[in-house]
This record gives C-alpha cells, structure tokens and sequence, in this order.
C-alpha cells in the first residue's frame, strides 16, 4: 500500500510538472467563488439563446463542426507544425500511405530484406505495414493532396462533423451542438490524434456512424443508414479490429434484441431496408478485407498482424496469437522483444496490475475528460438510467474493461469517442437543471465548465508558442510532445540531403533498453529513395549491402548519441569477390533458423 501510494504521488509530481491540469483545477476554484456572475450577467443568456437558435440549422451546423477545427488548426500551424513522426507506429502507418499513394496494396519483398527489419514491419512475403488499411488509406489521400498530414487533418474535421451528427439523433439540437464543440476543443485540435500520425480520428469516426445508424435503424429503418452502419463497421474493422469487434459484436446485439423485441415492427421493412443491404454490404467488406490480405501475407483469412508476430514473436499479443521464441538478428528488435517480455512477467503480478490499472486510469481519464468535465460526472448515474444512454453506456463500459486489459492508451477507445462525449453532455444537462435550494448551483456550474474547457484549450496554445513543456491529455503517448525525438532524425535526413547523390546508411544502436524511437524505416519503393536506412550488422554482413548499392555514399548514424552523430562510412577493401547473400524465405524458415539466416 505504501508503495502505491509513493507511486501515485510520483505520478501526480509529474503532472503538475507537464502538465496543464491543475491550472483547470485553479480556474475551477476561482470561478465557483464567484459563480453567481455566472448566472447575473445577461451575456450569458444572449449567447446560449443565438446558439440554440443556430443549433437547430442541422446540416449546417454539421458542415461548421467539421470545416472550423480544420481551419483552426491549419491557423495554428506556425505554433504547432506538421508533426514529424518518431515511434515505431507511426513510421509504419507511413509506410502504408506510401505504398497506396502508389497505387498497391502491398510492396515486393526486397532481396535484401534482413537489413531493413524493423518493428511493425513485416518483410515476408511482402514488404508492408502490420496494419490494416484504414489510417494508412487516410495518410494516403493526404500525400497525393501534397503531404499524409493532410489526411489527418481532414479525418480531424470529419472527426468532428460525425459526432456532432450522432448526437443529433440522440440529442436536442442544442445540445448536440455543445457535445461537438467539447470534442473539437477538448481532443480535436491539440490531442495526439492529429499532431502525430498514431491515428484515432478514423476509428472514432466509425464508431459514431455506427451508433448514429443504430438510433435512426431502431426508429425507423432505412437502406441509407443500414449501409451507413456497415460503414462504420468497416471503418472500425480496418483501424481498430480487436476494439472494434468487441464494439459491433455489443452494437449487433442490442440491435437484434430492440428488434426481436419491438412486437409492433412489420418485418417486410426491415428485411428490405435493413438485414438484405445489411448483408450484401457486409459480404463485400469481407471479400474486400480478404483480398487485402491475400495480397499482402498470400492468405486471404491471416492478416499482417499475425504475420508480424508469428516471425518476430512479440510476447504481448492477443490471447489467440501463439507467439514463439526468436532469435533476432538486430539490437534494436531485440531489445523490443524483452521489453514486450518484462511487460508480460510484470502484468502476472497483483502490484503490477494496480499499478498498471490506476496508470492506464489516469491516462484516459485526463484525455477524454480532464479536472472540469469531471464535475458533471456526478449525475453519471442519472445518465446510465436515461434510456438513450444505455447504448453509448454498455458500449464505453465494456471497452474500457476490455482496455484495462489489454493497453489504456486513448486511440484504443477511440470507437466510444462519441458515446463517451455523448454521456458528458446527458450528464451537463442533469447538472444545468441542478438547483440547491433556491440558487441555480447547476446553472453556475454547468457554465463555468465550460468555461474552463475553453480557457484551458487557450492556455495549451500560449503555452506551446512560448515554448512550455505542456501534455495535452495523455499526449505524452505520442511524438507531438516530444517533437526533439523525431527533428534529430529529420536533421540527419537534411544533412545527407544537402549532399550530392543517393545514400545508404547504416544505424548503429549502443542502447541497452528499448527505446521507441527509430531511425530504420524506408519509403515503399527502397531502391528508387535517395536516402536508405539500414540495420548495421557487422562489417562482414554490411559489406554485401554496399555491393548491392555500389553507387551509393555509404554513412553510418549513431542515434543514441547526443547530439546524434552521422559520420563517413570507413573505408572498405575491394569486396567484388565477396558474394552477395540473398535471403529468401518467410516466416517458417526463420523459426527454422533460429532467427539468424546463412
């Protein structure tokens, strides 16, 4: 208990530190002292009233929702760049926009492969990301628009603009308005999930057009949100599978039991409008994902993530993924392998999962919620009863179980992001209609929330532009708030650039634990890139990678130094002799190998 208790006194050090939640818990306590301004100033009655009336232009207000926080962040752009990736996930989701900007599905495995391995990669049998297509599909649109960026910033806005439409159909028109303007302030312009390439917005649009079909469906059924159902479903199964198969499996279910239970439903409609368009649609998003992946691991029913862990034999997996023990032939997989184990033995443990839970707790929580919105919160009970919540209620309960399970990291409920704004809101109008005796203590206090967001998301700004270390709600997670780790790679990328010719460079790791910042990952075509990452494997084993390449000025990088060093490779010998040692093989034949090729 003790040591819990150290634990979470370290962790709170460390959000006052970087973080800018106990400024809402400062501007909270300031305001509730003087709250009753919130309720005597007539301004506040003027600007809810033009919002209600102007909430009620629908369509507009949905168009607004999704162009503004596009706007606003592009404004931003002088303070918050275009993000430069840094994790190994990021680099891997680029790797899947690059190769369908090119038009493919998949990359021909390179002759070479064993050089080029790196983390959520897979070389065999073809050259690929471990992901599924969606997020890479978005960073796509944005590199044929001039930049991958651009597909976050759109799926941003459109982020935005999906949830607003959900809760239109769950919500007075008021009050959906309020819930986009939380989202768009809260996690759509600052959040991680547009200042890196980690994605979330995809998987947040297809949850919210899911459940935004499922209202309209259980009304009154239509073709238009049958297949607008089975856009969210696959919008869900090609970000977030194991996520969103858990959030369709639940969806499906209420579904068929409102149904089964409705004796007044005439079941022609629904046939017609619903369960055929329903399936037909479902059956080409399955043959659709299956020739998917049929083109990148050669069998239509194994996607690239089984791929990826049945050849480096990652610990941390889902249950039905048997991984096994490998041998691998770079430091840098190697380290991942054992900090993924140390993770595994660690979780077996009772400490290891408190620990694990209040961490993983904490992180959601100042993500999706933070100190202010925490307040309406209070009248969540009150919400779980509404009988329009119960959806978005049962959905956000069981994927946070689940979570906690597994990983508590933001973009993995990303699929509740609606059902989760959609509570906050149920649970601000409980609390506006609040009173304590004869005060309007709900009305104070449902505005200065508000208030606070909004202040909040400002000081985020000011600090950014004056150089503060700020976290904006977990986003310590991704490499928008640590923008130095991925600008050493972007140096050394200008650098050579700066040089003449074609370059071929060889990572050189002295580190001793895994560290999430790689520098090893290509664009989809190797040859045709004018600057090569490669794993340094020895003199021996470089050398036939340097007659693979004999036009290209070779260099070695030292990114564990700092400054990073990027120096000349030496000098070698005449290797025309040495022949070049080309591997071919996938996954079985490296568990044959132990993990280290001849």
């Amino acid at each position: 208990m003790i040591d819990l208790i150290a634990f979470q006194i370290a962790f709170v050090v460390i959000v006052l530190a970087f973080d800018l939640n106990p400024l809402e818990w400062v501007l909270l306590g300031i305001l509730c002292r003087r709250r009753t301004f919130f309720t005597s100033w007539r301004g506040f009655d003027t600007i809810e009233t033009k919002l209600a009336q102007f909430a009620e232009r629908r369509r507009l207000v949905i168009l607004l929702a999704t162009l503004v926080p596009i706007a606003v962040r592009v404004l931003l752009l002088p303070i918050y760049p275009v993000p430069v990736p840094a994790i190994t996930d990021e680099f891997s989701y680029l790797l899947a926009g690059d190769t369908f900007a090119h038009g493919r599905l998949a990359n021909p495995p390179h002759p070479m492969w064993t050089h080029f391995e790196s983390i959520h990669i897979i070389q065999q049998p073809t050259y690929s990301s471990q992901y599924l297509p969606a997020q890479g599909m978005v960073l796509a649109l944005g590199q044929v628009l001039g930049n991958p960026w651009i597909g976050l910033l759109l799926s941003m806005g459109l982020m935005c603009g999906v949830v607003v439409w959900m809760l239109q159909q769950m919500l007075p028109a008021r009050w959906a308005l309020l819930g986009g303007a939380i989202c768009a302030i809260h996690i759509g312009i600052t959040s991680y999930w547009v200042n890196s390439y980690w994605g979330g917005c995809v998987a947040a649009i297809g949850g919210a057009l899911a459940v935004g079909a499922y209202v309209n469906i259980e009304k009154r059924p239509t073709i238009k949100h049958s297949l607008l159902l089975v856009l969210g479903v696959a919008l869900l199964a090609n970000s977030r599978p194991f996520e969103g198969l858990i959030f369709c499996a639940l969806l499906g279910g209420v579904l068929a039991w409102r149904l089964f239970r409705n004796r007044r439903i005439t079941w022609g409609p629904v046939l017609g409008r619903l369960i055929i368009p329903a399936t037909l649609a479902l059956l080409t998003l399955g043959a659709g994902m299956a020739y998917f992946n049929f083109r990148v691991t050669g069998n239509p029913l194994k996607i690239p993530y089984a791929v990826n862990r049945e050849t480096y034999g990652w610990p941390l997996t889902l249950p039905w993924f048997h991984t096994a023990a490998i041998t691998h032939r770079h430091r840098q997989m190697r380290l991942y392998y054992e900090f993924e184990s140390r993770i595994l033995r660690e979780k077996n443990s009772l400490w290891a999962q408190i620990v694990y839970f209040t961490l993983h707790v904490q992180i959601l929580w100042r993500f999706f919620i933070g100190p202010a919105l925490t307040i309406p919160l209070v009248f969540l009970r009150r919400a779980f009863h509404d009988r329009m919540m119960l959806l978005p209620a049962v959905l956000t309960v069981a994927l946070f179980v689940v979570m906690m399970l597994e990983a508590g990291f933001p973009h993995y409920m990303a699929p509740v992001t609606g059902c989760i704004f959609a509570l906050l809101v149920q649970c601000i109008r409980h609390l506006r209609v609040y009173r304590r005796n004869s005060d309007q203590l709900g009305l104070q206090l449902s505005r200065i929330v508000m208030v606070v967001v909004a202040i909040t998301c400002i000081a985020h700004v000011i600090a950014r532009a004056a150089h503060i270390p700020v976290m904006t709600g977990g986003n310590y997670l991704s490499s928008c708030c640590t923008p130095d780790e991925g600008m050493a790679r972007v140096t050394a990328i200008r650098e050579l650039l700066s040089v003449p010719g074609s370059h071929l460079v060889f990572v050189n790791y002295q580190r001793q634990e895994f560290y999430p910042r790689e520098w090893v990952y290509n664009a989809a075509d190797i040859d045709g890139s004018r600057i090569i990452w490669a794993q340094d494997m020895g003199p021996e084993r470089n050398l036939e990678l340097l007659r693979y390449y004999p036009n290209r000025r070779a260099w070695m990088a030292y990114p564990d130094r700092r400054p990073y060093r990027l120096a000349p490779y030496p000098p070698m010998p005449d290797v025309s002799a040495i022949p070049i040692q080309i591997v071919l093989g996938g996954p079985e034949k490296n568990r044959e190998e132990g993990g280290v090729h001849k």
